[in-house]
């Protein structure tokens, strides 16, 4: 809440607003000055900053901006990175969903368009969600989710409150399917 409480005051500042002052109170310290709240020991456990969620994976895939992509969801996605042989070749996608203030949930998925190389999309998957985990929760990929994104399985999860999933939708056109990587904070 602190927080939502100061960036009003930031904003006003930095658009000339009469009012707004550079310090917390006429004889405190500047806001600049102030020491940072201290960080959660769980990053992401109630959601993202939505331009910081945006930015995850950012040396990887990098996403658009966070905005309203109607009935007030909002998001951002990166456009897909094609991989491997075949027509269509695989793809990976990073996306991040929530609403105007947080975003509740960030995923990658992987579509397996060429089965002779589903290994290399599942080791593609592997590599990103592995860097997804640490930047949205700080803690390394746990081996089950690794175990099952290596053998294109499903599975799931938690770390504190926060639900991680794999899961697998097969295409009903036969072989192809995608791979999904999702990390939900509680809601």
């Amino acid at each position: 809440m602190l927080k939502l409480f100061i960036l009003p005051i930031c904003l006003g500042l930095a658009l000339g607003f009469s009012g707004c002052s550079n310090s917390s109170s006429q004889t405190g310290t500047p806001v600049a000055q102030q020491s940072p709240l201290p960080e959660d020991p769980l990053p992401g456990r109630d959601g993202w900053e939505p331009a910081k969620a945006c930015a995850h994976l950012s040396d990887k895939l990098k996403t658009g901006s966070y905005i309203n992509e109607g009935e007030n969801i909002f998001g951002c996605r990166s456009e897909a990175k094609r991989f491997g042989g075949g027509s269509p070749p695989n793809s990976i996608v990073y996306y991040v969903k929530g609403d105007p203030l947080r975003a509740r949930q960030v995923g990658l998925v992987v579509s397996v368009n060429n089965l002779e190389s589903a290994n290399d999309a599942h080791r593609t998957l592997l590599e990103y969600s592995e860097a997804l985990s640490l930047k949205a929760l700080g803690v390394p990929l746990s081996p089950s989710a690794g175990s099952a994104i290596s053998t294109g399985g499903t599975g799931k999860g938690r770390v504190d409150t926060t639900r991680i999933e794999v899961l697998r939708n097969n295409f009903s056109t036969g072989g192809s399917y995608e791979l999904h990587f999702v990390i939900t904070p509680r809601q």
